[in-house]
């Protein structure tokens, strides 16, 4: 089933009509990929509102990288869930996702895009610290569809913000960066969740990982970048300098 999704996909994708980009032709060298890759990090790092939202996701995404790898265990071992109820609770995630991915447009036009993104990054959070009670089902399945919707309150408009933020000719250069920095990132809590766990327990350790994205997203709110991005102010260039030399810290 999941190959079939997959086919489905690639035959829409096969649909998609795009102008014709003149390309150099010139075979990329590691030398040249290294050259881009540094400009997509310049680029991020010249830009107050990416290297903000980047800041504040990597710091995020390392602790629910236990969230994520600890999950299974909880729902196996701890719930003793039956693989029928966890598939369940992940279409109830989905369900979440679709609907926020409806609603979040308009909800990110009322309070701003900063406050969407750093709620949604805080449902996570509470979602998580929840585990600390060991509940079951019956309270995971509408927490639940809260963190799908969650999820799309935080993808969509920070997907957006990066578009809109970003030169055409280095949007390339700065998702990639930006997925690598996440993706690193992650591997803190997929590769010591398993210890942490081991020593602390389970459920205790995802909450406390909650706990910490919740402080981070509480602290993020104290930044200028924040504010600027509630103003609803989106700009085409990278360099804009409102909250230029301001740190995270």
């Amino acid at each position: 089933m999941d190959a079939v999704t997959f086919f489905v996909s690639a035959v829409l994708t096969l649909t998609v009509r795009c102008p014709p980009i003149p390309v150099a032709g010139e075979r990329l060298t590691v030398a040249e990929f290294f050259k881009s890759f540094r400009q997509g990090v310049g680029f991020l790092a010249g830009n107050s509102v990416l290297r903000y939202l980047v800041v504040v996701f990597a710091i995020s995404v390392s602790a629910l990288g236990f969230v994520t790898v600890l999950g299974p265990d909880y729902y196996l071992n701890i719930l003793k869930m039956k693989p029928e109820l966890f598939g369940a609770l992940r279409s109830i995630e989905g369900l979440g996702m679709l609907a926020g991915a409806a609603l979040v447009g308009q909800w990110a036009a009322r309070v701003g895009r900063g406050r969407t993104i750093l709620g949604g990054l805080a449902l996570v959070g509470l979602w998580s610290v929840a585990f600390i009670a060991r509940p079951g089902f019956a309270f995971l399945a509408p927490w639940t569809l809260l963190v799908g919707l969650g999820t799309s309150a935080i993808q969509v408009p920070l997907s957006a913000v990066f578009v809109e933020r970003t030169d055409v000719e280095m949007r390339g250069r700065v998702f990639s960066v930006t997925n690598s920095l996440l993706n690193m990132s992650s591997l803190v809590g997929l590769g010591f969740g398993g210890a942490v766990a081991r020593a602390f327990g389970t459920a205790n350790c995802m909450g406390v990982c909650g706990a910490f994205v919740l402080m981070v997203a509480a602290l993020a709110t104290r930044h200028a970048a924040f504010r600027e991005l509630n103003a609803g102010s989106a700009r085409a260039t990278g360099m804009d300098g409102e909250a230029e030399g301001e740190s995270l810290a």
